[in-house]
């Protein structure tokens, strides 16, 4: 998920994990955010094609970083951390976007 913060050209990324609660956390946390477009058709897309076969010709606007996150693994591995994920995300100029997944139902 860190990988995320750092292809999107993120200044920041902090990672929080709280396990002294009844309702353990881990919560991934940078200052770039997504647009409602770029969560449905790239991060809820697995194996999307918005970032592979672009590292040749593609860097970061701000950073010019190489992307390094491929095919969604970053979010699979995220799916077995517990059974619910919540994601809250916002992009600059762009409204907030929650997502909430329960496995349990």
């Amino acid at each position: 998920m860190v990988k995320n913060s750092y292809d999107a050209d993120a200044k920041s990324v902090s990672v929080t994990i709280d396990l002294n609660k009844a309702i353990q956390t881990v919560a991934v946390q940078d200052d770039d955010g997504m647009t409602l477009e770029d969560l449905q058709s790239k991060w809820l897309v697995l194996a999307t094609d918005s970032k592979r076969g672009q590292a040749q010709r593609f860097r970061s606007p701000h950073f010019h970083r190489l992307p390094l996150g491929e095919k969604g693994v970053g979010r699979v591995a995220a799916f077995k951390l517990g059974r619910q994920l919540t994601l809250v995300t916002k992009k600059r100029g762009a409204k907030e976007c929650r997502l909430h997944i329960n496995w349990t139902i």
